[in-house]
């Protein structure tokens, strides 16, 4: 009878451990913060944001990477009214999990440009079309790991209208996009061109040269080579600031695997001291991790 009451107390107390120790694990030891560039935005702006998950244990975690792709990691905008704006275009493949190894005070961070994947406007991926409306809003990182739920910290930002040089740059920048979809693809090159040269310093210099990148290399254009050396005009003129990720982004799926770590060594080798050359190499690591 005793020896009964004692197997019964293990296993509740191993029921216990199972369920418990690794709610306390992800609820305290995983944390997870929410960062954004600035506090104030032009309309039509790209929002950088950056996630940052961190294992504050003495013991290596086991969790998932993160993502948008899988479905459990999302944001939350919310803006004055309390209106949420949802990503409704992914189409989530969720639970099925990109797993890592989690290191004891390791770090992990991703960055997100909330604007496409957020904003109201036209869906084709024409990022001048795509907008947060005027106003004031909060954002807040949610991840799912194994079905328990993180929330990072809120950010607030605010979005207004261009003035001076940049409203004269968004016209041309949306001037370029009609043309585009018209499909006078010389007329929006040399409107993207004006965009780069003659108004130098505005907002929207970024855009206009990723937008660029993606007309030299629309299916059925013979640019791609075009399209290769705008990407990497990007990275030069903003390696050290989230949208050299573009140009990163564009010749990473636009390469063959032996490519693909060529332009990484490159990058990495090229810009050591920069955002886009410390993420090549970030990449690089968890590629070969990976095998």
């Amino acid at each position: 009878m005793i020896t009964k009451k004692i197997v019964a107390l293990l296993s509740n107390y191993m029921l216990l451990t199972f369920f418990f120790f690794p709610l306390c694990i992800y609820g305290q030891n995983l944390t997870l913060e929410l960062r954004i560039n600035k506090t104030k935005f032009l309309k039509s702006e790209s929002v950088w944001s950056s996630v940052v998950l961190q294992n504050h244990s003495s013991r290596t975690i086991t969790t998932d990477q993160l993502s948008l792709d899988f479905g459990y990691m999302r944001f939350e905008i919310l803006d004055a009214a309390g209106t949420k704006y949802e990503d409704k275009k992914r189409d989530f493949n969720a639970w099925k999990l990109s797993r890592q190894s989690m290191q004891p005070m390791e770090r992990d961070s991703v960055f997100f440009n909330l604007l496409p994947l957020f904003g109201t406007g036209d869906w084709r991926p024409f990022q001048t079309k795509k907008f947060f409306p005027v106003g004031k809003y909060s954002v807040e990182a949610v991840y799912l790991s194994d079905k328990r739920g993180i929330h990072s910290n809120k950010v607030e930002f605010e979005v207004v209208e261009s003035e001076g040089i940049n409203k004269e740059a968004h016209d041309l920048l949306d001037r370029a996009t009609d043309l585009e979809i018209e499909g006078n693809k010389g007329a929006a090159i040399s409107a993207l061109d004006d965009l780069e040269t003659r108004l130098a310093g505005n907002v929207f210099t970024p855009i206009a040269m990723y937008q660029k990148i993606h007309l030299y290399s629309r299916p059925g254009e013979k640019d791609n080579a075009k399209a290769t050396e705008a990407a990497f005009k990007l990275i030069e003129k903003f390696a050290n600031t989230e949208n050299a990720l573009l140009g990163k982004t564009y010749l990473l799926t636009h390469s063959s695997p032996d490519k693909r770590r060529e332009v990484l060594e490159t990058l990495s080798n090229k810009y050591p001291n920069t955002l886009v050359g410390r993420e090549a190499t970030k990449t690089l690591s968890s590629e070969k991790n990976a095998k």
